[in-house]
């Protein structure tokens, strides 16, 4: 049996956070970063979260893309 493939819906489980994509779509929406701010220092993410990230890119899964994705998205307005 082959996994399932890791999406952003699946980072947005792995952070506790709804993962429907309309929920997904109005996250990135509210949450824009500015130029400045890297992923991990963005105010809204708890402890809990930043740990989860800091460990999909330190042990290299398929996830850390999905965060290059996410942070990629999260400073379109910059």
């Amino acid at each position: 049996m082959t996994p399932e493939p890791y999406t952003l819906n699946t980072l947005f489980e792995q952070l506790e956070l709804a993962t429907d994509d309309e929920s997904i779509e109005a996250f990135i929406k509210v949450h824009q970063l500015d130029v400045d701010t890297e992923i991990m220092d963005a105010e809204y993410w708890s402890l809990e979260q930043v740990c989860c990230m800091k460990d999909i890119i330190e042990f290299d899964g398929p996830g850390a893309a999905w965060i290059e994705v996410l942070n990629s998205r999260l400073h379109e307005a910059s």
